[in-house]
This record gives structure tokens, sequence and C-alpha cells, in this order.
């Protein structure tokens, strides 16, 4: 991303904590540590709508029960 001149990265915190997961992030010091960019901001997502979909169903199957 540094050499593709991304200014930003997002990053989902859900796909984080399951891999690499928040041990070896929490290791390498953090998230910037740990992807090598320090200087550079990052956005991150809670990861709410994967852990809703993927634990228990799709939005649309929970509309569909309704």
């Amino acid at each position: 991303a540094n050499d593709e001149g991304q200014q930003l990265i997002f990053s989902n915190t859900y796909h984080l904590m399951l891999h690499p997961g928040t041990d070896i992030i929490k290791e390498a010091g953090g998230i910037h540590k740990f992807t090598g960019r320090t200087n550079h901001p990052f956005i991150t997502d809670s990861g709410g709508f994967q852990v809703f979909s993927l634990a228990y169903g799709s939005v649309q199957e929970s509309l569909d029960s309704e």
C-alpha cells in the first residue's frame, strides 16, 4: 500500500480478530506497527455486520423470518 501511494487503509476489526488475531496485533505493538504503516492513518470498522451475518445467518434470512 505504501509503494502504491495509499494514504489511508480501511480495516475491519472482526476480520482482524479472526486472522491474524488480537494477540498477534497486540504483540506487534498495534495495527500500525503490525502493518509497518506507522506514519499513515487507518479507518476501522467494528465488523458488526459480519458478526451478525456470519454468526447468526444472513440479514435476508433474518428479514424473511419476521
